[in-house]
């Protein structure tokens, strides 16, 4: 009997420890007070899907899927500025696009755009310049960020995140080839520094990394920016919706925000930043800002 209360001590002990590897201080909302409202409708016509967002100033910037195109937008008005389009390719998912802080020559208005393709062989960002005169606008590609393969890695369907103030880059992915959930798929972060831009290609390796921790599975990563330290990210499809905060010092979620009880029920896009809330396309073109506060444990 004594060997038998030992071995079901050590299961829930271990069952814990387990618990805690993955999910200590996750689905904390608590923490976060949250509105989200809509802003405004994306306008422009593509074939494909609205894929991942930025913004920079007032400007927001709309991919979509196969690099169809991208929407400019005056963010404050939502009325559309510009359209650009390129000969679409399957591999260019554009699923996540960040701004960093660098530019590539001094006297350019935008810093470099990471417009992220979140596919298993393009496994990349494409670093682009962006041009502006006016509500004319021009992107012009001046680097390849390539990714550790995934085949090799063991990280599927990454997506890179741009910390511009502590020149960083984050490489997102899943360990099994699935974007689905489940509980041996779980997501890998891996922190890299951000390369220089000024060659053809920079390529991250593994053996390079700074750090790297896993998570336990959630939906569909979609889209995502780093401030002050924090991944903000949205996740999912269908009814498994999701806005979460990403503490890569803590290496867990501090704050998860189910969007269904925000009204926010379609499948949710890229993520963007101005004046301190955040932007979030759904997949009918529907543009919510997200206001919230985080408060301290």
């Amino acid at each position: 009997m004594k060997k038998k209360i030992v071995s079901v001590v050590l299961t829930v002990a271990l069952a814990v420890c387990a618990l805690f590897l993955f999910t200590a201080c996750t689905d904390d909302s608590k923490r976060l007070s949250f509105k989200a409202e809509v802003s405004f409708s994306l306008s422009h016509e593509v074939d494909q899907s609205y894929q991942g967002a930025t913004a920079y100033g007032k400007y927001f910037f709309q991919f979509s899927d196969r690099m169809e195109n991208v929407g400019v937008y005056d963010i404050e008005q939502g009325t559309l500025l510009c359209v650009r389009s390129w000969e679409m390719n399957k591999l260019y998912h554009c699923n996540n696009v960040n701004f960093g802080i660098k530019k590539y020559a001094e006297e350019d208005e935008f810093p470099l755009m990471y417009v992220s393709m979140e596919n298993i062989d393009a496994h990349c960002a494409l670093v682009m310049r962006v041009g502006r005169d006016g509500n004319d606008f021009t992107f012009t590609k001046v680097q390849t960020l390539v990714y550790p393969d995934p085949r090799q890695s063991g990280v599927y369907y990454p997506n890179c995140m741009i910390d511009g103030e502590n020149d960083r880059v984050y490489i997102m992915g899943y360990t099994e080839y699935s974007y689905k959930k489940s509980k041996s798929n779980h997501i890998r972060v891996t922190e890299f520094v951000l390369p220089d831009v000024h060659t053809d290609t920079a390529e991250l390796k593994t053996e390079d990394a700074l750090s790297s921790f896993e998570l336990d599975s959630v939906t569909a990563t979609q889209g995502g920016l780093v401030k002050n330290g924090k991944i903000y990210q949205v996740y999912g499809f269908k009814n498994d919706i999701t806005f979460r905060v990403l503490d890569p010092k803590k290496q867990c979620f501090t704050a998860v925000v189910k969007l269904p009880k925000h009204n926010f029920k379609r499948e949710p896009e890229g993520l963007a930043e101005y004046n301190g809330d955040f932007y979030c396309a759904d997949v009918s073109g529907k543009v919510y800002k997200f206001s919230f506060t985080e408060t301290e444990e």
